[in-house]
């Protein structure tokens, strides 16, 4: 007899467990997605479609060890998170700011060209483009209950690698600006693709 109980309890407490496990998986997140337009230190540029990059921008100081390049262009992809549960239902509020680091950009005298100018905004216009795909990509991604923290972790990872191999094949095909004609090229793709761009 106090076997049969011990066989009832045990089989209880798994239904509970099963029942309460099934409940976290069935959860469901909302996610709402907004464009940090206030940054967090006077030094970060937010991006305008009307305010291009001026050669003020570049307070940072030049990489020796760059002898070949006359102009850097730093940008940061950052991303805040917060999260409420409301009767099984999980709301997860996504932040994304992309900016232009004053401070840690720079510009050589010999490169105060409209040329080298032209080169950099598009550095910046290519990491703009990238914050956009992530943020569509959040948008419409079937985030879990149970891993939505780690699930967006890995799309800013991602975002971050694949932004980093544009403005590295932008920099090899165009030579840091030195190829007219595929500097074009670059300019031309980049520029109609912000044009369509609604999210900055």
């Amino acid at each position: 007899m106090k076997h049969y109980l011990r066989l009832v309890i045990h089989c209880s407490l798994f239904v509970t467990i099963f029942m309460f496990t099934r409940t976290i998986c069935t959860a469901q997140v909302k996610v709402n997605v907004e464009i940090n337009r206030n940054p967090s230190e006077p030094n970060l540029l937010i991006y305008s479609k009307q305010r291009p990059l001026t050669l003020e921008d570049f307070k940072g100081q030049a990489d020796d060890m760059s002898k070949s390049v006359v102009a850097n262009t730093t940008t940061s992809l950052e991303i805040g998170r917060s999260s409420e549960t409301v009767n099984n239902k999980v709301t997860l509020n996504v932040t994304l700011g992309i900016y232009f680091d004053k401070n840690k950009s720079w510009c050589k005298p010999e490169g105060h060209s409209k040329s080298t100018l032209a080169h950099e905004q598009i550095h910046f216009d290519i990491a703009v483009l990238k914050a956009c795909e992530l943020y569509n990509k959040i948008k419409s991604y079937s985030f879990s209950a149970a891993n939505y923290g780690k699930e967006l972790d890995l799309l800013h990872k991602k975002a971050q690698i694949d932004t980093k191999q544009e403005q590295d094949d932008y920099d090899n095909e165009t030579s840091h600006g030195t190829i007219p004609t595929e500097q074009k090229k670059w300019s031309d793709k980049i520029k109609q693709q912000i044009a369509t761009q609604s999210c900055f």
